[in-house]
């Protein structure tokens, strides 16, 4: 089996420091063809390995703040390693656009025009085989004892500012009196699904006014060929929602996304069972965005829990052309939509929020890339936490970090532990 890895296991290094990868082909292996780029965009180095190799140094340097990979593509398994270049150095591609406060300004004042009403239909809590085959498959809340057998669980919905209505499931221990429940908001990644029903379940069991929205405010616990049928529709005229008005920053579907999410928390916040205290979001990737841009967007949010998040600096040049260009785009298309994304880029949310946050990061993350988030989290404003995957790709964060953790540091945020 091919290996590759750097020298170090911690993989960090200075600006003008060696880099070495360590690579080995086995003898019964075919020549292989390697790239060393920056930030998975600028080829400095390529070259062949011959099979029976074992442990070949590959170095390579950066002169500026960034992440080098080394690149083994065979068949279709792709082997990597990445290095970190003073990460704690790294700053945004682009300075922040003119405009940008009074841009979500303008946004959250058209938000707050829309009368919150709520439409509640009480629904049964998961029987516990149920929820434990949820659990089983999903392990979100790690091996944390829950504490409250009977649940009242909702459906709701309420209107938006555009597009759909803010739909999702509600969930708070049966017995909970008013302003005794912290209160949690759980985000999506990337994609079209339902609201996740097991995710309220198990956090009111915990203790907690829970809520969990469908992202783009479909209907919930609908039959799993129309989430189907509604995605193939958008990948048709698309490719990918976040295309959708990549032009024109007014057009743009982002933040019809991002302030549905924020409408949710007036929902949330609206229940008297609310303790008006603590107010929690947690999600991964899309997830781990819209928990960043919530809590920039509401000072009531008091902790985050944003794994991998995407769109930290939407200007690096990975992200855009994994995101938001396509092939065929002239230069002026791309300038246009450089300008325009510049909007929804974490890294001029960021420095103005206060709210504690616990961030995991993945080196090898071909959606999110490594370099884009440390450039939002070198200017994050409040307390802040990082777990780092050296070896991890997007969505590989061990369990015992997004599940097992972040649930207990939740319970203690919360004073449920």
């Amino acid at each position: 089996m091919i290996t590759v890895k750097t020298e170090r296991s911690i993989p960090k290094y200075k600006v003008g420091e060696e880099i070495t990868f360590l690579v080995s082909v086995p003898d019964d292996s075919e020549a292989v063809d390697y790239t060393v780029s920056i930030n998975r965009i600028e080829v400095i180095a390529s070259g062949n390995i011959q099979p029976g190799s074992e442990k070949i140094k590959i170095t390579a340097q950066a002169d500026r703040p960034c992440f080098v990979e080394i690149s083994i593509p065979v068949g279709e398994e792709v082997y990597e390693a990445a290095a970190a270049i003073a990460p704690e150095e790294i700053t945004v591609t682009s300075i922040i656009p003119e405009g940008f406060a009074q841009f979500w300004k303008e946004k959250l004042d058209v938000l707050n025009k829309v009368p919150l009403k709520v439409e509640l239909k009480k629904i049964a809590q998961m029987p516990d085989e149920k929820y434990q085959e949820w659990h089983d498959e999903f392990p979100v809340f790690g091996n944390c004892p829950l504490k409250h057998n009977k649940i009242d669980v909702c459906d709701f919905k309420t209107p938006h500012y555009r597009g759909f209505p803010v739909r999702g499931y509600m969930a708070k221990p049966s017995e909970a009196k008013p302003k005794s429940l912290p209160a949690v908001l759980f985000t999506h990644g990337a994609g079209i699904t339902d609201s996740d029903i097991g995710k309220v379940n198990g956090a009111a069991k915990l203790g907690f006014l829970s809520m969990d929205i469908n992202a783009h405010g479909l209907l919930n616990g609908q039959p799993s060929e129309y989430y189907l049928n509604f995605a193939a529709e958008i990948q048709e005229h698309l490719g990918n929602y976040f295309k959708n008005g990549r032009l024109d920053k007014d057009a743009s579907y982002i933040p019809e996304l991002l302030l549905r999410h924020r409408k949710a928390l007036d929902v949330l916040c609206a229940q008297p069972e609310w303790d008006g205290k603590t107010l929690i979001i947690r999600g991964a990737s899309q997830g781990g965005f819209l928990a960043v841009a919530c809590a920039a967007l509401d000072p009531r949010v008091t902790a985050i829990f944003a794994g991998v998040p995407g769109l930290c600096d939407a200007t690096l040049e990975f992200n855009l052309q994994t995101w938001l260009l396509e092939e065929s785009d002239t230069e002026e298309v791309a300038n246009i939509v450089r300008e325009t994304s510049k909007f929804a880029s974490l890294a001029y949310f960021a420095p103005e929020i206060k709210a504690e946050a616990w961030f995991d990061v993945a080196y090898l993350d071909k959606l999110c890339h490594p370099a884009a988030f440390y450039a939002m989290y070198n200017v994050y404003g409040g307390p802040k936490h990082l777990y780092e995957g050296y070896t991890a790709g997007h969505g590989d964060i061990p369990h015992e970090v997004v599940f097992d953790q972040y649930t207990k540091e939740m319970l203690k945020i919360a004073e449920l532990s």
